[in-house]
């Protein structure tokens, strides 16, 4: 058990390093004001694709395709599950109003791809970096639909044409050209500089996301941000008590090891920067979301890996 919980603490401890750099350099006033929205412009656009295209496009052939899209079922059943808890546990924190949302979303969805997936392949490698991506696309889908019509309501009104345009986001392609290309061959045929520019660029996504958190959080007030009560008790709803539900539910459905793995992996990820960036672009305050995001972070660094070692020493 206690090798299985310092293989995850060390990259655990490698992403929160970051997050400690970013918040000194914006305490500091190292930084130019707008280089929170230049570095998730680069998370958006650059390397999380790269990251999805490098490890689909390699991994994505049709044999593994015919043995993988359960996994799309299990991660769209998750993320439902997820939903549905988030909507029974959010009015303990918040009866109604903008709040409420923000919990929803929280208690529902957490970092489960800049911090997930470079946890995923530093732990165990490419070929389980492809099928935690293939299991967390429907959750990417969910994210970008239902999770942007909670924390911007606004938009709501646009109905079913939100939801339909939302779901065209640009990672969402990226990753579909690198399943295109993974079934076609293609990658067979791309010079060799182009792969190794992907996964370069992908290697890169981890750190960078946790130094736009520490970008982020160093905006704030520090002191307000970790007397928050309700941001501990939401994150350990987000560490700990909603991934033990989800994996317990789909353990006693039969799923499969690796399957309940991903389940693990994606729904004990901490409180990602939506809940921040989201507010705050459209007019509400977001230190709720910041509070929860350094506090969740910082449980992370122990939870995440007791929760896999417990899983090992459980399931075999």
């Amino acid at each position: 058990m206690l090798s299985t919980f310092y293989a995850t603490l060390s990259p655990m401890l490698v992403l929160f390093t970051c997050i400690l750099f970013g918040y000194a350099m914006s305490k500091f006033k190292l930084l130019p004001k707008d280089t929170a929205t230049a570095l998730s412009r680069l998370e958006y656009y650059i390397l999380g694709p790269a990251l999805s295209l490098s490890s689909l496009s390699k991994n994505c052939t049709p044999e593994s395709i015919s043995k993988e899209y359960v996994l799309i079922l299990y991660g769209l059943a998750a993320g439902i599950l997820a939903i549905f808890i988030s909507y029974l546990v959010a009015g303990f924190f918040a009866k109604d109003g903008y709040q409420n949302r923000v919990y929803k979303y929280a208690i529902a969805f957490g970092n489960f791809a800049y911090m997930g997936q470079p946890l995923v392949l530093a732990i165990f490698g490419d070929e389980m970096l492809y099928k935690y991506i293939v299991f967390t696309m429907p959750l990417t889908i969910l994210v970008t639909t239902w999770g942007v019509s909670i924390l911007i309501p606004t938009k709501r009104v646009k109905g079913k044409l939100l939801f339909l345009k939302n779901a065209v986001k640009f990672p969402t392609v990226m990753a579909l050209t690198g399943v295109l290309i993974g079934i076609t061959g293609l990658i067979n045929v791309l010079p060799q500089f182009i792969s190794q520019t992907l996964s370069s660029l992908g290697g890169c996504m981890g750190p960078i996301a946790m130094l736009l958190l520490g970008v982020v959080v160093g905006q704030y007030n520090l002191k307000e941000i970790l007397t928050n009560k309700k941001a501990y008790y939401a994150s350990i709803m987000r560490l700990i008590i909603a991934p033990t539900i989800i994996v317990a539910v789909f353990a006693v459905l039969g799923c499969s090891k690796t399957a309940l793995l991903l389940i693990l992996f994606a729904f004990s990820a901490p409180h990602g920067l939506n809940t921040v960036v989201y507010p705050a672009s459209s007019g509400h305050d977001a230190s709720l979301g910041a509070s929860m995001s350094i506090i969740s972070h910082t449980f992370s660094i122990i939870t995440m890996p007791i929760m896999y070692a417990l899983f090992t020493m459980l399931l075999g």
